[in-house]
């Protein structure tokens, strides 16, 4: 069995902590909606950031760099749970 990983490490982190570009581009972002989750994400190749914005019409995920650049749009995670592949 092979364990693959996109993500070494996510932690939940506060809107305050965020840099300055990224909050702005959060709410520049929000439509309508408001921020259910921030994650902090190490080790992959999506961001720095990823956002989950809640509304009405569904929920988004905004995967943003350090720099507050929108890296992807997504209706789900993109951070990856550690999944098992079988050879």
């Amino acid at each position: 069995m092979v364990m693959v990983s996109l993500v070494l490490h996510a932690e939940e982190v506060a809107f305050t902590s965020l840099p300055e570009p990224v909050q702005r581009i959060i709410n520049e972002n929000l439509d309508g909606g408001v921020v259910h989750r921030l994650e902090r994400a190490r080790g992959d190749d999506l961001g720095g950031y990823q956002a989950l914005i809640h509304r009405d019409a569904g929920d988004e995920y905004l995967v943003l760099s350090a720099e507050g650049q929108v890296v992807r749009r997504s209706p789900k995670s993109l951070l990856a749970e550690t999944h098992s592949l079988h050879p």
